[in-house]
């Protein structure tokens, strides 16, 4: 799920730089690998506001999976190194997978959301899927717009969203990506996600 609106192994931490109304914006990207880091605070504050609780994990979850090798937690910061947002991704080895973007109200329609996107897709090993929710009001129909600028498109297979948590429904979800899918290959996919982002396991 993304709110609006790389490979590597261990920290990483990369600036770049791009032109918003003819202002030179700086964005930092800084890769999360510890639980009692001090920029911890901001980004749960930031996740339990952008996200209700049906479409994110409890934050003690999302703590234990910085020991995943696939999941990536990453602090996105300003020119002046303060937080403005963050995104969680699933690095697999076709696919990235957006599980999370959010960027801080007083931060939005900087272009960083826009920035962040644009660097996973460089850094993407093929194609890049995402979830978005169904057009129900502005900002959801800003949010998908947001997503086609980018080079997104739907994809038709019926989707949902596996619960985050016991005892819950899943959700349904449009699935975007970034390039068109054979039904066989998105299917392949969604049974990764399920499986490592979801933690399902579908009977052989």
């Amino acid at each position: 799920m993304c709110q609006g609106a790389v490979k590597t192994k261990g920290s990483f931490y990369t600036s770049c730089f791009f032109h918003n109304c003819c202002i030179l914006v700086r964005m930092q990207l800084q890769r999360i690998t510890a639980a009692d880091d001090s920029v911890m605070d901001f980004i749960q504050q930031l996740y339990e506001a952008s996200f209700p609780i049906e479409e994110r994990r409890l934050f003690t979850a999302v703590k234990e999976l910085l020991l995943n090798s696939q999941m990536r937690l990453v602090l996105v910061t300003n020119e002046a190194r303060a937080p403005v947002g963050f995104v969680i991704y699933w690095q697999f080895d076709d696919f990235v997978f957006i599980e999370h973007l959010a960027i801080d109200a007083a931060f939005r329609s900087l272009g960083f959301g826009k920035k962040i996107i644009q660097q996973l897709l460089e850094g993407a090993n093929g194609c890049c899927l995402l979830e978005v929710e169904h057009a129900h009001d502005t900002d959801s129909e800003k949010r998908i717009r947001f997503y086609q600028r980018l080079g997104f498109h739907f994809n038709e297979e019926v989707y949902f969203q596996p619960a985050y948590h016991e005892g819950g429904q899943p959700v349904p979800m449009l699935l975007l990506s970034n390039s068109s899918l054979l039904p066989e290959k998105l299917a392949q996919f969604i049974k990764e996600l399920k499986q490592t982002v979801y933690s399902i396991r579908e009977p052989l």
